[in-house]
């Protein structure tokens, strides 16, 4: 019994020394919660300011920070007759920059719209604060983007409105009667990758309410030109082009030259269009431009794409008969083996190693 006593006693003040605080050692300071430690940075001490004087500049070269690469292509530049230090660029993919100073600043004035690609810009000779835009650059590019049609502006590119033409994928350029802003001329390419009907040159007499498609060749044939003699606007000229890209998406358009490609002409205005032949390459036509000597618009200049393009200094099948010999060739004997010429004036082994065949050499 007293053995039981003294265990309970035991456990009892065993218990109620674990329930005790420890007690600190006397002379050790005590301890604090700890604090979270505060660190006070360095206010920032304002920049001094710099007299700015030329001298600081006048050695630096300026250089380009972009846009660069596909979005870099430029394809059209307007300036207004009126105010020439007001011009218009137009960009393969970044819309319609504009300077009113020639260059010093720019400002983009076609970057909300339903789309970036631009084909054209045009500026009514009469009326300078008429503004339109054909989009889809008009490039047979593999890295092309495509536009939703026309649009205007008559408030000097501060606003656009759509104008229709929205599946023509593509504009190649636009004219503007040189008295009259209502009346306008569109070059429509149509679909890159496929055939449609919304092709060729357009007519609006309403300032872009409604629209004639005067000249249309077939759903494969687009128009990459147009032009108005600025002195008689009833001449118009187009150029018209087929083109197509396949799906795998090579370097050239799997069709760049067609039969209904050529230069074509009308005297009233666009109800009536012939093709002009004489003095042209009679075979098949690539693509074509077309621009007009203003101090004198009897003088044409056109520049032509042809299947023919390239081949004085390219493969000799391309040759035909009746074809100079290039002057590289002249005196050079042309026989292989067993002294016979191939067909086309290709020699046999002993032929010599032929060039690559030119691709975009056009002649005016």
């Amino acid at each position: 019994m007293r053995r039981l006593c003294a265990v309970a006693m035991l456990f009892t003040l065993s218990w109620l020394s674990a329930q005790e605080p420890e007690t600190q050692t006397e002379g050790a300071p005590a301890e604090r919660p700890a604090q979270r430690e505060q660190t006070t940075e360095p206010r920032a001490q304002s920049a001094p300011v710099a007299d700015f004087s030329r001298a600081m500049v006048e050695d630096l070269a300026w250089r380009n920070l972009g846009p660069a690469n596909p979005m870099g292509r430029v394809t059209d530049i307007e300036v207004v007759r009126q105010h020439q230090n007001t011009w218009y660029v137009g960009t393969g993919g970044g819309g319609v920059f504009k300077t009113t100073n020639a260059g010093t600043t720019w400002q983009n004035v076609f970057d909300r719209y339903g789309t970036v690609s631009i084909g054209d810009v045009a500026v009514a000779p009469s009326n300078p604060d008429i503004v339109w835009v054909g989009t889809g650059e008009e490039n047979a590019r593999n890295s092309v983007q495509w536009g939703d049609g026309v649009y205007k502006s008559i408030d000097g590119g501060k606003s656009f409105d759509q104008m229709g033409l929205r599946h023509s994928f593509q504009i190649g350029h636009i004219a503007i009667h040189p008295t009259n802003p209502d009346i306008v001329y569109v070059a429509a390419l149509g679909r890159l990758w496929g055939e449609n009907e919304e092709r060729g040159v357009f007519r609006t007499r309403d300032g872009g309410k409604t629209w004639d498609k005067v000249l249309y060749i077939d759903d494969k044939t687009g128009c990459i030109d147009v032009r108005l003699d600025p002195l008689k606007p009833e001449f118009v000229y187009a150029c018209m082009y087929e083109r197509k890209r396949n799906l795998y998406d090579d370097n050239d358009p799997s069709v760049r030259f067609g039969k209904g490609s050529g230069l074509f002409t009308s005297k009233d205005g666009g109800e009536n269009w012939i093709q002009a032949k004489n003095g042209l390459p009679s075979c098949l036509w690539g693509r074509s431009g077309i621009d007009i000597l203003e101090s004198k618009p009897e003088t044409l200049f056109l520049i032509v794409e042809s299947e023919r393009s390239g081949w004085a200094t390219g493969s000799r099948k391309d040759r035909q008969a009746g074809d100079p010999t290039p002057p590289d060739e002249q005196g050079r004997g042309q026989r292989g083996q067993g002294g016979q010429a191939g067909p086309g004036g290709q020699s046999g082994q002993g032929q010599q190693q032929r060039n690559q065949r030119g691709t975009a050499v056009m002649g005016i």
